[in-house]
């Protein structure tokens, strides 16, 4: 990814702090309605909020891998 790429990954972060688990799964899913980046910022709380009996410790690929596939996303 390149700079700018990242920075607004960042800030879409950050903007995307402290939703509900149900607005952050609606973000995620929703592909015709959000941009890209916007459903993996979403996403990434949602892997980072999961419980540990989900993501069993795993580094963040895989244990986003498993709570999409936990929560269907």
């Amino acid at each position: 990814m390149n700079r700018s790429r990242i920075r607004r990954l960042c800030t879409l972060v950050s903007a995307t702090y402290g939703l509900p688990h149900d607005t952050l799964a609606y973000l995620a899913t929703a592909k015709s309605r959000y941009p890209v980046l916007f459903r993996a910022a979403a996403l990434r709380h949602i892997v980072r909020n999961a419980p540990l009996s989900v993501t069993l410790g795993q580094p963040f690929a895989a244990a986003r891998r498993r709570v999409r596939r936990h929560y269907g996303i």
